[in-house]
């Protein structure tokens, strides 16, 4: 919310409730017999706020639907530093210290004029109801806003509210987060009662948008990357000559392409502003991309990953001038990033950052054994230097068999990884061997990198998988690790991303 990158398009911000609601349209001319006929706004918590006020008052909105509202913005303000202060994160280096008056939370910045304007927000208080019809979507574990619906309905709106599950779930971290499959059941059925519509063969899906001017000097476009217009993905590119270098940036866990806290686009456009060509797509049946025939949606470590992939890189190559093509993620971008560095995808480089797993199999979760006990092990290694652990662990405050078993587990997978290592050295090695797949993508000539948050479970799991072979790759430089001091694995504030930026640019910069 602090120094918004400039977009093209027109600009009328209109004073509700106190607050300045930018409403920026882009004009585009409709095809034949598509003429939009109602508009619906849909938003989430403070999105859901912000089209409230936004179409308040205007007339030409025919539906508003929100899930779990922010109402009242002094109330929403004292939870979102509540849930900065709990996450105990570190202090930014001073190198990356916010300006004055600016706070974060889990990413979001906030200047201080822009608090003052939601402290004066109060939907209960507005004088017109955004939209004729409203459909409410409440969470479930908490009370529901009845006082803003009931507002709504004196104001003569015809008000549907629901309390329903899946709020929680959906903002858990990428990798384990869920749709809210019974809230967006509950809108579609809403949307299509309240709006029916005649099928018609040509859809949106159809219609690509850009060049649109995002920043000086920076263009960016819509694009499906296949004949089936299955895969989606926008390209930011310097306004020039023709970009000789691509980045393919893929999805972290469910998050779609914008990446963790808009980190993705931020990337993208500075290092078009470099000469750089940037992808960010989804993988099929994440964000915008449809599924395969026959897959589920959300299916983060998806088995078409490798396919897409190649597909995303075949449409970056056949673009005019590109004659080199990295490729980055993080968690589960990282994960097929990687695997599709194994199976040899024309890539010149990938820098894998925070994976949590280097052998996906159906069925497999992010619960299972070596990645809890991974974690697990690191935090009492922390409590083993710390003396009120061992005087709890004295006056038998500490249960002893959740210890035992990560020690067990920690000292298996030792004994797992010299077996390993063993049967490397007799020509017989393992069937899932890491240390064989890093040694065939640095044969290639790929540049392989790996970037860990300092700490993250995913270092420990590399190491154990790939052995003797690792040390020798990193010594030789073939395979160099990066680690970012004090971040989490999802990097989720501001400078954080400034980290892994600097991380990123120096690995493709060497390049």
């Amino acid at each position: 919310m602090t120094a918004p990158e400039t977009r093209q398009g027109k600009t009328r911000p209109r004073p509700v409730g106190g607050v300045a609601a930018e409403c920026r349209v882009r004009y585009r001319r409709t095809p034949p017999l598509q003429r939009v006929t109602d508009v619906c706004l849909l938003g989430v918590r403070l999105g859901a706020t912000i089209a409230a006020l936004a179409a308040a008052g205007r007339g030409d909105v025919a539906g508003f639907a929100c899930i779990a509202p922010v109402v009242n913005g002094r109330a929403w303000l004292r939870e979102v530093r509540a849930l900065q202060a709990a996450m105990g994160r570190a202090e930014p280096p001073p190198e990356f210290a916010l300006p004055e008056g600016v706070s974060e939370s889990v990413g979001l910045l906030l200047a201080a004029e822009t608090r003052e304007s939601i402290t004066r927000v109060d939907l209960a208080a507005m004088p017109t109801p955004p939209a004729p019809v409203c459909l409410i979507l409440d969470r479930d574990d908490r009370p529901p806003n009845a006082a803003w619906c009931a507002r709504l309905e004196e104001l003569s709106a015809a008000v549907d509210q629901h309390v329903l599950p899946g709020f929680v779930e959906m903002v858990l971290d990428p990798h384990e987060a869920e749709v809210p499959e019974q809230m967006l059941g509950t809108f579609t059925k809403w949307l299509t009662a309240q709006f029916p519509a005649e099928a018609t063969q040509h859809t949106a899906k159809q219609a690509l948008t850009g060049p649109v001017s995002v920043s000086p000097g920076v263009e960016e476009s819509a694009h499906f990357l296949d004949d089936a217009h299955r895969l989606f993905g926008v390209v930011t590119t310097p306004v020039g000559p023709p970009p000789t270098r691509a980045l393919l940036l893929l999805n972290s866990g469910s998050n779609h392409h914008i990446g963790n806290g808009r980190m993705y686009v931020k990337f993208a456009r500075r290092l078009a502003r470099q000469g750089w060509l940037v992808l960010r797509y989804d993988v099929g049946g994440i964000g915008d991309s449809a599924p395969h025939p026959g897959a589920p949606d959300n299916d983060v470590y998806t088995a078409n990953a490798i396919g897409d992939l190649a597909t995303a890189i075949a449409f970056v190559r056949g673009r005019p001038g590109i004659a080199r093509v990295e490729v980055s993620g993080l968690c589960s971008g990282a994960y097929h990033g990687f695997k599709g560095a194994v199976a040899g995808l024309a890539m010149d480089g990938i820098t894998v950052v925070n994976p949590l797993v280097f052998f996906w199999k159906d069925g497999m979760t992010l619960a299972y054994p070596p990645f809890q006990m991974v974690q697990a092990a690191a935090q009492y290694q922390q409590s083993a230097m710390r003396l009120d652990k061992w005087l709890k662990l004295l006056r038998g405050q500490v249960k002893l068999r959740p210890i035992l078993e990560v020690l067990a587990h920690r000292a298996a997978d030792r004994a797992t990884g010299l077996v390993r290592n063993l049967r490397r050295a007799i020509g017989l090695p393992p069937a899932e061997d890491l240390g064989r797949e890093l040694e065939e993508v640095v044969a290639r000539g790929t540049a392989l990198r790996f970037v860990f948050s300092v700490g993250d479970p995913g270092e420990a799991l590399l190491r154990v998988g790939a052995g003797w072979v690792l040390p020798r790759l990193e010594r030789s430089g073939q395979v160099p690790i990066a680690y970012l001091p004090d971040c989490d694995h999802s990097l989720s504030a501001s400078w954080m991303h400034e980290l892994l930026w600097q991380e990123l640019t120096g690995g493709l910069g060497s390049q």
